[in-house]
C-alpha cells in the first residue's frame, strides 16, 4: 500500500503516553500508528487505490516480525512466568481477531471494512499497547534497576493503578471521536447528505435522551480538557459569548497568560496587542478574512500576527481558528518566532555574502588601479625630485615643482582612500590618544569650516586611549566633517558639532547596539542640522562610489573609506538622519588598557649621501626604474637595473660580491620580489634589501617572517623615505 496515491494526514497522532520505554518496540509502534493514518487518509478520499487483500497481507506481515521482536524482548526476564504467557495469547487473539475481519470482509462494502480495521486496530493499541506493553516494559526498567521480578510487577502494577483505565478510555475516546470528526469532515457531498438525514433522525429523539446526553457531554468535556492539554501546541477555546473557557499548559506555558488574565476575548487583545494602531490592524484584518470565508463558505485561512507575551516579549503567531460546535471555538497557535528569526538570518546572511562578492570584486579593481597609478606617481614624484636639485637656486621653478608635487601627493592620498577602503592600504596600527588626535585634526579644518558655521566641539579630557592609525582617523574626521559642512550650506543657522566622550559598558548606546561585550568604548559623535538624508540614500551610503552630490563635488568614497576605517578599528558606526532634519553620526573605538607611550619628536633630516656603495634595482615598470636609477645616482650610489625578478637574480648570480643592496618591486613577472630575495639569500646569507609596493607595506612580508628584518617602503615615497630605508639596511648617517 503506497503513500503517494492520496494526501496524507495524522487521523492518530502518536502520543507521548504510548511509549513502553523500550526504543525498538516504540518505533514498530509508531509504525503500527502510520499505517493506520494510512488507512483513514484512503477512507477520507474514497481512494480506488487500495487493495483489502493488500492490506490484510501487510497486517500479517507486520504483527508477525513485531510480535517476534516483542517476545524476543520480554522473554529474558519472564521465561515463564504468567504474565508473559498471557501476553502471548493476546498476540495470537490478534492474529486470530485479524483473519476473523479478513473473512467477514467478504459480506461488507469497501469502506465499512477499513472502518472495522482502524477501530479494531485503534481498541487493540489502547489495551495493547497502554495495558499490556507499558506495564511489561516498566516491569523490565524495574528489573533492570535491581528489583526481583516479582517485586518489579509489583512496582509496575502499583504505577499503573488506578489511572490506567481511565487513560485507556481517553485514548479511545479521543481516537475514535477524532478520526471520526476528520474523516466526516472530508467526506464528498453525497456523504454529507446522508449525514444530514441521520441528524434528523437523531432530532426526533433528542428529547428523550437530553437527561442522559448532559452527563455525557460533562464527561466528554472533561475528557476534551484533557485531550486539549496533551495536545503540543497552543490552544484557546472560546464559547459564543467570547468568554475564554479554556487554555491549555502549552498556552500559558508560551504565553505567560492565564484565565484570570483574559477571560474574554476582549482582554486578550488588549494584553496582546497594547499598541492601539497595531491592535486596530490586527482587528481589521481578521474582519476582513472572516467576511470572506462567510461569503466564500471556505475555512478561516491562518493568520499571523505579533503577539506581546506576558513577560513584554513579542513572538510571531500564526493563528487558526473555527468552531466546532456546541457553544464551543477553538484556536490553534503555532510559534513561528524562531522560523522566522531563521528566515531573516538567512536572507542576511545571504545580502551580507552579496557585499561581501561585491566588495571583493571592487577591491581587486582597486588594487589593480591603485598599483599602476602608484607607479605612475613614483615616476613623477621621482622627476620632481631630481628637477628641485638642478634646479636649487631658481626660486621661481622651485615654486612650480612644489605645486607639482603638493598634486602628485593629493592624488597620492585618493589612491590611499582606494586602497583603505579595498582594505589593501597601509594600516600600522598603535596606541594613541583618540581625544588628542580628535583635538588635532580640529586644529586643521578649522580653516576649512566658513565663518557662518557655528562649530561646537566637546572633547573629554581623558585621554581614550585606543589602538589606531592616526592618519586614517584623521582621514576619518576631514571626511565626515566636509559632508556635514556641504549638507548644512544654504540653510538657516547651520551648525556642526563634534564630540568626544567615553561610554561604558552601563551605558545604552542605541537600539542596534544596546549590549556590548563589557568593555569601555570611546565615542566619536559629529552632528550637523543640515540637509539630512531619506532612508533610502541612509541605506546606500557607504556603497562605493555612491554620492548624492553634483558632478565634480564627490568622489562617493568618502564614506566608504570611513567605514573601511572603523572596520580596520574594530569599531561600529550608526547613522541617524530624517529628510531635513539633519544628521547624527556616532562611532565607537574599542578602549584599551595599556599606557601611551609618547611619540618621540623625529628630526628633519637631509637627503643621504652615499659613498660608491653597489645597489641592484628591479622593477617592471620602465618609469619608475629609470626614476629610481637616477635618485640612486644622485645620492652618490652605483645603480644596475633589471627589468624583473629573473633578471635581477641572473644579475646577481653572475657576481653576488657586486652589490651592497637590492631594492626589488614586490609584484613583477616572471619572478616576484620575495621569489628572488629568497633565492639571493640561498646564495648569500648577509645580502641586504629594500621592497617597495604599491599595497600594504605591513602585510606584504607577512608569509614570510625571514625576510621581516628588510626594509618596506610605498610607492610613491619621498626622498627622505627612502634615504631612511637605505641608511638602515646599510647602516649609514645621513
Amino acid at each position: 500500500m503506497t503513500d503517494d496515491t492520496v494526501e496524507f494526514f495524522e487521523v492518530f497522532p502518536w502520543n507521548p503516553n504510548l511509549a513502553t520505554g523500550i526504543e525498538k518496540i516504540d518505533e514498530q509502534h509508531k509504525q503500527l500508528i502510520h499505517l493506520l493514518n494510512k488507512l483513514a487518509s484512503h477512507i477520507a478520499y474514497q481512494s480506488e487505490d487500495i487493495v483489502l487483500e493488500e492490506v490484510f497481507d501487510e497486517l500479517v506481515a507486520y504483527t508477525d516480525y513485531h510480535f517476534k521482536t516483542e517476545e524476543s524482548i520480554w522473554e529474558p526476564y519472564f521465561k515463564d512466568d504468567q504474565r508473559f504467557t498471557s501476553h502471548q495469547v493476546t498476540h495470537q487473539s490478534f492474529i486470530t481477531n485479524l483473519l476473523k475481519l479478513k473473512n467477514e470482509s467478504a459480506d461488507k462494502t469497501f469502506t465499512q471494512s477499513l472502518y472495522d480495521i482502524l477501530k479494531f486496530l485503534t481498541h487493540w493499541l489502547a489495551y495493547h499497547i497502554l495495558d499490556s506493553d507499558i506495564r511489561m516494559g516498566k516491569t523490565i526498567q524495574a528489573i533492570d534497576s535491581g528489583l526481583s521480578l516479582e517485586r518489579a510487577k509489583e512496582h509496575a502494577d502499583h504505577e499503573l493503578s488506578g489511572s490506567m483505565k481511565v487513560l485507556i478510555e481517553t485514548v479511545l475516546n479521543m481516537y475514535d471521536t477524532l478520526s471520526e470528526r476528520t474523516l466526516d469532515l472530508m467526506k464528498e457531498k453525497n456523504e454529507r447528505k446522508h449525514m444530514e438525514m441521520a441528524l434528523k433522525k437523531a432530532n426526533a429523539q433528542l428529547e428523550s435522551r437530553v437527561s442522559t446526553r448532559t452527563k455525557e457531554l460533562v464527561e466528554s468535556e472533561n475528557r476534551f480538557r484533557s485531550l486539549i492539554n496533551l495536545a503540543p501546541l497552543p490552544i484557546c477555546a472560546y464559547d459564543d459569548d467570547l468568554n475564554i473557557t479554556l487554555l491549555n499548559e502549552k498556552f500559558v506555558s508560551l504565553l505567560g497568560y492565564n484565565l484570570e488574565d483574559i477571560p474574554k476575548l476582549k482582554d486578550w487583545w488588549y494584553a496582546a496587542y497594547p499598541d492601539q494602531e497595531y491592535r486596530h490592524h490586527v482587528a481589521d484584518t481578521w474582519r476582513s478574512a472572516e467576511e470572506k470565508s462567510t461569503r466564500l463558505g471556505i475555512t478561516l485561512e491562518p493568520l499571523e500576527f505579533k503577539v506581546t507575551c506576558k513577560d513584554g516579549t513579542v513572538r510571531d503567531i500564526l493563528f487558526n481558528s473555527g468552531s466546532v460546535g456546541n457553544n464551543l471555538n477553538l484556536v490553534i497557535l503555532h510559534d513561528l518566532t524562531e522560523r522566522n528569526h531563521m528566515e531573516e538570518a538567512l536572507i542576511s546572511s545571504q545580502e551580507q555574502f552579496y557585499q561581501a562578492q561585491k566588495n571583493e570584486a571592487i577591491g581587486a579593481l582597486v588594487g589593480g588601479i591603485a598599483h599602476d597609478f602608484n607607479n605612475m606617481l613614483a615616476g613623477i614624484a621621482g622627476n620632481v625630485f631630481l628637477t628641485k636639485l638642478e634646479h636649487q637656486n631658481n626660486p621661481s621653478t622651485i615654486e612650480k615643482l612644489d605645486i607639482i608635487e603638493e598634486i602628485s601627493f593629493r592624488a597620492t592620498e585618493m589612491i590611499r582612500q582606494l586602497l583603505i577602503f579595498a582594505r589593501k592600504g597601509d594600516v600600522s596600527l598603535q596606541p594613541l590618544s583618540l581625544s588628542l588626535v580628535i583635538k588635532e585634526t580640529i586644529k586643521f579644518l578649522r580653516s576649512s569650516i566658513p565663518e557662518n558655521i557655528t562649530f561646537n566641539q566637546n572633547i573629554i579630557s581623558d585621554e581614550l586611549p585606543i589602538i589606531g592609525n592616526a592618519t586614517q582617523l584623521h582621514q576619518l574626521l576631514m571626511n565626515l566633517v566636509n559632508n556635514a559642512r556641504d549638507a548644512v550650506e544654504g540653510r538657516e543657522n547651520p551648525c556642526i558639532s563634534i564630540e568626544v566622550s567615553l561610554k561604558s559598558p552601563e551605558a545604552k548606546i542605541d537600539k542596534n547596539h544596546a549590549v556590548l561585550d563589557g568593555s569601555s568604548y570611546a565615542h566619536l559623535r559629529v552632528e550637523d542640522n543640515g540637509c539630512g538624508m531619506t532612508e533610502d540614500i541612509r541605506n546606500q551610503i557607504f556603497e562605493p562610489f555612491f554620492s548624492t552630490k553634483d558632478p565634480g563635488k564627490g568622489t562617493g568614497l568618502g564614506l566608504p573609506m570611513v567605514f573601511g576605517v572603523i572596520k580596520t578599528h574594530n569599531g561600529f558606526i550608526d547613522v541617524e538622519s530624517a529628510e531635513g532634519e539633519g544628521t547624527i553620526i556616532n562611532i565607537y573605538f574599542p578602549l584599551q588598557n595599556e599606557p601611551l607611550t609618547p611619540e618621540k619628536p623625529t628630526k628633519t633630516k637631509r637627503t643621504l649621501q652615499a659613498n660608491g656603495e653597489r645597489v641592484l634595482v628591479a622593477d617592471d615598470d620602465k618609469a619608475v626604474l629609470d626614476i629610481s636609477r637616477r635618485i640612486l645616482e644622485a645620492m652618490n650610489f652605483s645603480v644596475t637595473v633589471a627589468s624583473d625578478g629573473q633578471e635581477a637574480l641572473d644579475i646577481f648570480m653572475k657576481n653576488q660580491k657586486a652589490f651592497d643592496l637590492v631594492i626589488l618591486d614586490i609584484v613583477m613577472p616572471k619572478l616576484g620580489g620575495v621569489e628572488t630575495a629568497m633565492k639571493m639569500l640561498e646564495a648569500r646569507s648577509d645580502i641586504k634589501f629594500i621592497f617597495q609596493t604599491g599595497y600594504d607595506r605591513d602585510s606584504a612580508l607577512n608569509n614570510m617572517p625571514s625576510l621581516k628584518k628588510f626594509s618596506v617602503i610605498t610607492k610613491p615615497y619621498t626622498s627622505m623615505e627612502l634615504s631612511s630605508a637605505l641608511s638602515k639596511q646599510l647602516g649609514l648617517n645621513y
